[in-house]
């Protein structure tokens, strides 16, 4: 497949991708860029497949992601699992890595720190320097290294579908199960439809699987609650999420919920941990 090019490839740019500036607590206004990684931050972030799980290629431990960064702007609030981006670069190597962790400028930014002469951010085409790959995204696992979740987010790359079914079949070819994997399809808009990532690999497209995206996105408001309250979920307050779920898939009106939109399992959320119903 044609290889993917990034809308913003050049470092020295303002990245256009959040505003071009920002203000620090000084009250200076700094450029906001994108970073590029050098061979040497490249090679350390090299992720390999071995007995069917995902490993650094520098430590040689299971990559972990849990407790890196959180997810994608826009869709954070409401999800349950910790993500690393990754890239699959031209050769079939793949890339992974916190965005927090290699945005020190950004978290500095967020902590109020003086001196800022530029925010440099992390983001997809920071591991290949601007250039070109096969596929880009989110992916979440466990503690030792299985695949739990992966995407085609990338506003630097914008893959299609085609480009996450390649990068689920160069995983199977590694010797990877997908067939407990969620892939989450990003379409156009933003809309997500999640499905099996083994069946997605084996079909290529999207048509005749089983839309899972209310399935998972009420696991993941549900551990997302649970986590922020510190409390287990409550029979009440699962069954006023559904209702209001349900209410919202039969209603057809474009103003009601859509489990295919992020924001609105985000706001279920917010009102849930607010402890009041939600509203129109």
């Amino acid at each position: 497949m044609v290889p993917l090019r990034p809308e913003f490839a050049d470092e020295t740019v303002s990245n256009p991708g959040r505003g071009h500036r920002a203000r620090t607590s000084s009250g200076r206004t700094v450029p906001i860029r994108t970073t590029y990684a050098d061979l040497a931050t490249a090679w350390r972030l090299e992720a390999v497949v071995e007995d069917g799980r995902l490993f650094s290629a520098t430590t040689g431990g299971p990559l972990r992601t849990t407790g890196g960064y959180a997810g994608v702007a826009g869709w954070d609030t409401g999800r349950a699992l910790d993500r690393h981006l990754y890239v699959v670069d031209t050769t079939g190597q793949w890339l992974v890595g916190d965005a927090t962790t290699l945005s020190p400028d950004a978290v500095a930014y967020r902590e109020g720190r003086q001196g800022l002469e530029q925010i440099r951010v992390w983001h997809h085409s920071s591991f290949v320097a601007g250039g070109p790959v096969v596929c880009a995204g989110d992916l979440a696992t466990d503690r030792d290294g299985r695949l739990l979740r992966i995407s085609n987010w990338s506003g630097h790359y914008k893959p299609a579908l085609e480009a996450l079914v390649e990068a689920l079949r160069l995983l199977g070819a590694a010797g990877l199960d997908l067939s407990a994997v969620d892939a989450e399809v990003v379409r156009a808009g933003g809309r997500v439809v999640i499905v099996n990532a083994g069946a997605l690999s084996a079909s290529g497209a999207l048509d005749g699987l089983v839309d899972r995206t209310v399935e998972v996105r009420r696991a993941d408001a549900i551990g997302a609650v649970t986590r922020w309250l510190r409390a287990r979920w409550t029979p009440g307050a699962a069954a006023r999420l559904d209702r209001w779920v349900a209410a919202g898939l039969r209603a057809g009106d474009p103003t009601a919920f859509d489990p295919a939109d992020p924001v609105h399992w985000n706001f279920l959320v917010r009102w849930a941990i607010e402890g009041r119903e939600p509203t129109g």
